[in-house]
């Protein structure tokens, strides 16, 4: 291809050329088209704080099967009497409050890099996380539960709460946190340990190195939310159980799509 007498071989800048305002808009439509699903998934979690009360099913507590799992003790319990202070913040508290608070940001920021590296990934990866969500909304309407700092606040720390209060965050900042109305009574199946699992294994499936880096991350949320009473172990496990069925769900049913739009193969007639 030329250009004013210069030759461009490469094809990036072929492309880079050829290139049109109608093609980028292709480009941001589709865009747009991938993510509504993901977008419908934040809307729908802010909806259903308000469809859980109408149900009127009484939440309940999973302290004695977190006690069962960890014959006799509690996990939460432990790693608080061990790390937490409650005079002063440490850098678990803050650290661990930061990964909490990444909840949205690291499936955003995943689903950005697969929509460029790959998009047939990354459908898998939005299909896995509304399939997950989908079954955990489901349960926290039939069956509500407590996190750890509500159902037995006389001995475990809300420590998100009180390292906000002790960093003295300006109130307005503090607000954007505070003054949401989420729905507490929905600490099992847990998604915080949900969405980064679903994460780690579709970029693995890319990248093993990045998806080393993000099983890592995974096992950090999971100690996290445990640590800062926001979930029992047991919920933790509910979310990893969950994930994996999600993209089970997901895995079969493009299987079966696969199945149903693979041409037939006609067999050779006779004497051919």
């Amino acid at each position: 291809m030329r250009l004013s007498g210069a030759e461009l071989r490469h094809p990036a800048g072929q492309q880079l050329v050829l290139s049109t305002p109608r093609a980028a808009s292709r480009t941001l439509l589709g865009f747009v088209r991938d993510w509504l699903p993901l977008i419908g998934l934040l809307v729908t979690y802010e909806l259903m704080r308000d469809l859980v009360p109408l149900v009127g099913v009484a939440p309940r507590d999973l302290v004695g099967l977190e006690r069962w799992l960890g014959e006799g003790g509690e996990a939460t319990l432990a790693l608080q009497a061990a790390f937490y202070q409650p005079s002063q913040v440490s850098l678990m508290d803050f650290l661990s409050s930061v990964v909490y608070f990444l909840h949205f940001v690291l499936p955003a920021a995943v689903g950005v890099y697969l929509w460029f590296d790959d998009r047939r990934r990354f459908q898998a990866f939005a299909a896995s996380l509304l399939a997950v969500s989908f079954l955990a909304f489901l349960t926290y309407v039939a069956l509500p539960t407590l996190p750890p700092w509500l159902g037995h606040p006389q001995n475990v720390h809300k420590v998100i709460d009180e390292t906000i209060h002790k960093l003295h965050i300006p109130g307005w900042l503090v607000s954007v946190y505070s003054d949401r109305d989420y729905n507490v009574e929905a600490a099992f199946p847990s998604l915080h340990s949900a969405f980064p699992l679903i994460a780690a294994v579709h970029v693995w499936a890319r990248n093993w190195r990045l998806g080393v880096a993000l099983a890592l991350w995974t096992f950090i949320v999971w100690v996290s939310v445990v640590y800062l009473g926001e979930h029992y172990v047991v919920d933790v496990l509910g979310g990893v159980a969950y994930a994996v069925v999600g993209m089970l769900l997901v895995w079969l049913w493009h299987r079966a799509t696969r199945t149903r739009t693979r041409p037939l193969k006609h067999a050779p007639a006779a004497g051919l």
